[in-house]
């Protein structure tokens, strides 16, 4: 299950965008103006399935907000004992600066700053990478965003994207496509290629998509590693956003001592 990546918490949900115009600098700014200012998922599960069948489940909260306009997230787990306490923290920097990562290892008790490859590596065990949550969370905010074509997804109209994530961050997939609910503004479904074969692919489904208010969010989701032969499914449960969130869960000196 290493050099796994991931394309959920996409969770960061977004409002409905039926009259937006189909031309990429539409699409990507009600993507970016449907991020809730703050998002609580008061309890998520990550079940990870490996080659031979193997399970293994945590769960755990996670922590959203827009601060000046840039996306900041923690991801705290919770079970099982081992792993309680381990928590992550992605910041978005300035425009053209990319992000500041950070991860919290109980058994090392040091935070860590992750950067370069460890970037595709796989975040506590699962099928998802560090690199990912920028990629869906950030909603697929980029230089080299495309829209590739409309078409429908289980019976809805989405648009398709593509992007070309930057080689100097030492990812291992030069492209990722992305199934975009234009009702929604949700990415459904992404496909990561490396040299023109699908690695690893994110799926959900219109019929998980609840609403927090005016905002949507999946409450399943299911990331492939197509190489591995390996998944993770992703659950989501009790989602409250724009509440009010202490500052000391997006510091890196003290996200990992939870709320």
């Amino acid at each position: 299950m290493r050099n796994a990546s991931f394309a959920a918490l996409g969770l960061l949900a977004v409002m409905s965008v039926a009259s937006a115009a189909d031309d990429i600098g539409s699409i990507e700014a009600c993507m970016r103006a449907n991020v809730p200012r703050a998002l609580q998922v008061k309890i998520f599960e990550m079940v990870a399935t490996d080659r031979s069948g193997g399970t293994r489940t945590l769960s755990g909260r996670l922590y959203g907000r827009l601060d000046e306009n840039r996306i900041e997230a923690m991801m705290r787990i919770e079970q099982p004992p081992d792993m309680r306490g381990a928590s992550y923290l992605v910041r978005e920097a300035e425009a053209g600066r990319g992000e500041d990562m950070f991860v919290y290892l109980p058994a090392l008790d040091k935070v860590r700053r992750i950067t370069g490859g460890m970037r595709d590596s796989a975040l506590f065990g699962t099928d998802l990478s560090y690199a990912d949550v920028r990629q869906i969370a950030y909603a697929f905010t980029d230089d080299s965003l495309r829209l590739e074509r409309s078409e429908t997804f289980e019976g809805r109209p989405v648009w398709v994207l593509s992007m070309s994530p930057d080689p100097d961050n030492a990812l291992r997939f030069d492209r990722v496509l992305a199934w975009i609910d234009q009702q929604s503004c949700m990415v459904i479904k992404a496909e990561f290629l490396q040299e023109g074969a699908v690695r690893k692919r994110f799926s959900g489904s219109t019929a998980d998509l609840a609403q927090s208010g005016p905002h949507w969010h999946l409450t399943r989701a299911r990331i492939d590693d197509l190489q591995q032969q390996t998944h993770t499914e992703l659950i989501i449960t009790e989602v409250l956003s724009n509440q009010e969130l202490a500052d000391r869960l997006f510091n890196p000196r003290s996200f990992h001592l939870g709320p």
